[in-house]
C-alpha cells in the first residue's frame, strides 16, 4: 500500500503530474467513447434531428457541469482546510452555503427550462 501513496505536500511537481496524468487520460477517453457511442446510437436510433438537438444542447450541459464542479469542489476544498484547522462549524456552514447555492441554480434552471419549453 505504501507505494500507492502520494504525498501532494513534499513530492516533486512532475513525479505528481506523472502519476496523476494516465488516470486523467483514461478518464478522459472513455468519456470520449462514451460520447461517440451516444452520438451513433440517437443518430441510428431516433435520426438527424435528435442527434443535432443534443449537439445544440451539449455546451449548455458541460457549462451545468462546471458550475456544480465549481460549487461542489471548491466548498469541498475550503470546508477541508477548516476541518483541518479543528473549525467544524465553519466547515458545516461552507458545505450548507454550497448546497444552497446549487439548490438555487437548480430552481433557477427549471425555471428558465419552463419559460423556453412553454415558448416553443
Amino acid at each position: 500500500m505504501e507505494r500507492d501513496k502520494l504525498d501532494f505536500g513534499n513530492e516533486k511537481i512532475n513525479k505528481l503530474f506523472g502519476a496523476m496524468f494516465l488516470p486523467t487520460l483514461i478518464g478522459m477517453v472513455f468519456n470520449s467513447i462514451l460520447n461517440i457511442c451516444d452520438g451513433m446510437f440517437v443518430g441510428h436510433g431516433v435520426g438527424s434531428n435528435a442527434l443535432a438537438a443534443i449537439n445544440i444542447v451539449a455546451p449548455l450541459f458541460l457549462v451545468c457541469t462546471g458550475v456544480g464542479l465549481m460549487f461542489g469542489i471548491g466548498a469541498s476544498v475550503i470546508g477541508s482546510i477548516r476541518l483541518a484547522e479543528g473549525n467544524v462549524k465553519a466547515a458545516r456552514i461552507i458545505m450548507t452555503q454550497a448546497y444552497i447555492a446549487g439548490a438555487i441554480t437548480r430552481v433557477r434552471d427549471k425555471e428558465h427550462h419552463k419559460k423556453v419549453e412553454s415558448a416553443a
